[in-house]
């Protein structure tokens, strides 16, 4: 589950955020989770990448990307994303679907 602070420094910098637990109940598999992403357009923020990944990465999907959290704790995870949200909000910009790689001192992006 993503950290309500995560949730609220994305709102703070003009994101909306649905919280999938919220939306669509907890322990729903990830392929529900991607399907709704797909629906809204939306990004996926999650540490979940080695489950996420193989259901999104070759194809073409209707949802916008995802950062990933690579060795960061919860309690760090929002200010990372907002130390590289100029990278996120660019890549969302571009209206490419994006994936970045946030580490504690890196941020990876693969399109």
């Amino acid at each position: 589950m993503v950290p309500l602070a995560l949730c609220a420094a994305l709102e703070s910098i003009g994101h909306d955020v649905i919280r999938t637990v919220v939306r669509l109940g907890p322990g729903k598999p990830d392929s529900e989770v991607v399907a709704l992403a797909e629906a809204e357009r939306a990004i996926v923020v999650t540490w979940n990448r080695r489950h996420f990944e193989p259901l999104t990465r070759n194809k073409a999907t209707g949802h916008a990307g995802a950062p990933y959290f690579d060795k960061v704790n919860y309690a760090d995870a929002a200010t990372r994303l907002l130390a590289v949200s100029d990278v996120l909000h660019y890549e969302i910009g571009r209206g490419v679907r994006t994936f970045l790689i946030v580490g504690g001192l890196y941020v990876q992006v693969w399109r």
